[in-house]
Parts: structure tokens; sequence; C-alpha cells
């Protein structure tokens, strides 16, 4: 459950990291750091060993890593799509390294403010259509916030 959390931090970051939308592609800028999770239809704390993992978003490129050294060690990153044109706007991040590396994640995203909510599903190669998590789905919600 571990490895789905990290993934999930670093591709929900990821989707902010457009290069697509003219805006998006710049107010996702930045550095992001997980708020909140939602999966299978509840909000979850955010688990010790993730508060301070921190999203780092240039260009279309994102890298994430634990700013105190704990789980996961090492940084992980990649790169991103972002498709403004569909609604929900859409998100393709590809993962350059861990256990998901070259695997194309479909994700949707909505930007508003300094809140990013990201939503995909780590076992499907289908996007989810909206932001709903059930019990009959698999769909992870991550709310990021940005840092100032």
């Amino acid at each position: 459950m571990k490895i789905i959390f990290v993934f999930s931090i670093t591709c929900v970051l990821a989707l902010g990291y457009g290069c697509v939308g003219h805006t998006d592609k710049d107010a996702i800028k930045g550095m992001w750091q997980l708020t909140a999770v939602r999966f299978g239809g509840k909000e979850w704390p955010v688990p010790d060993e993730f508060r301070d993992l921190i999203t780092e978003v240039k260009d279309a490129k994102f890298s994430t890593k634990n700013v105190n050294g704990k789980f996961p060690p090492e940084e992980r990153g990649g790169s991103f799509s972002l498709d403004t044109a569909t609604s929900p706007r859409s998100l393709d991040v590809v993962m350059d390294t861990g256990p998901d590396a070259n695997k194309l994640l479909k994700a949707i995203y909505k930007l508003e403010g300094d809140m990013l909510t990201v939503c995909f599903d780590p076992r499907a190669s289908a996007r989810p259509a909206d932001f709903v998590t059930t019990d009959q789905n698999t769909f992870i919600v991550a709310i990021l916030k940005r840092l100032k």
C-alpha cells in the first residue's frame, strides 16, 4: 500500500506539470505538498511517512522527494503532459524511476488557486471520468497545496 501511496502522490503532483494549456502550464509550476487523500469513498489522513514529501514541478517534469530523508529515501520523478481541452482536464504521467518506471498513468486534474486535485486509478489504464471515489472503484484523489 505504501508503494501505491508514493506512486499516487508523485502522480498527483505530476499532473500539475502541464505542457499543453499555457495557463495551467505556468500555474502548476512550483512546490506542492500532499494535504489530503480520498480512496474508497472516504477521506484518509495523510500517512506520517508522506507528510514531508514535496513535489517540485518545472516545465513538463516533476520530482518528488522526502525533505526529511524518510520513506521513500530516494528522489523520484518523471514527465507529464496536460490537456486543457478535455472536461475534466486530463493529465498523462510517466515515471522515470522507481517500481512504476515507464508506465503511463492517465489522470484528471483541477487547479484552483493554490490547490491541485488529481484523480487516477493506479490499477487501470482507463482515465477516471470524475473525482469521485467509491468502494466500487480503486480511484485515488490526491489534494495538494502549493508551498510559498
